[in-house]
């Protein structure tokens, strides 16, 4: 005779087992061919370099890290091109980019954690005496969110 009560803890220790979700950076990044893209962790330490890929032609690229218990702060890089992202929970984020103008023009897309990140990008940028007036990058968000040009 099979015992109920021992079922349900048996479950639920399976399910905590099955460890953590994951999270997914993907995307396209043109023009950069033969191009190693890093994707790098901001952490208390510094960088610290996650996973890399090797661009072909059609740039395409993907990304995967185990979720973390708070936002985190993550960057695409291919040498001094920097795209930098805040990533939460099992979120996937999009991102489209052209090389060698990667860092000053891109998209992303909708993410929660990014239009937090952007919009304080904003209010800092707009205390900024004489930064309003010099184009600074421009980033733009793929469709359901905001556009955004410094």
């Amino acid at each position: 005779m099979i015992h109920y009560k021992y079922i349900i803890p048996v479950l639920l220790c399976l399910l905590a087992s099955c460890g953590k979700g994951k999270f997914h950076v993907n995307g396209e990044i043109t023009n950069a061919k033969d191009s190693v893209l890093y994707f790098e962790h901001n952490g208390l330490d510094g960088f610290k370099v996650l996973d890399s890929v090797k661009l072909d032609t059609d740039g395409k690229f993907n990304f995967t890290g185990n979720q973390a218990d708070n936002p985190e702060f993550y960057r695409l890089r291919i040498a001094g091109q920097i795209i930098n992202l805040a990533i939460d929970s099992t979120e996937t984020v999009e991102v489209k980019a052209s090389y060698p103008l990667m860092a000053t023009n891109y998209e992303l897309g909708k993410s929660y954690e990014n239009e937090k990140t952007c919009s304080q990008t904003d209010r800092i940028a707009d205390t900024m005496p004489g930064r309003c007036q010099q184009p600074f990058y421009q980033r733009r968000l793929l469709p359901d969110c905001h556009q955004l040009t410094y």
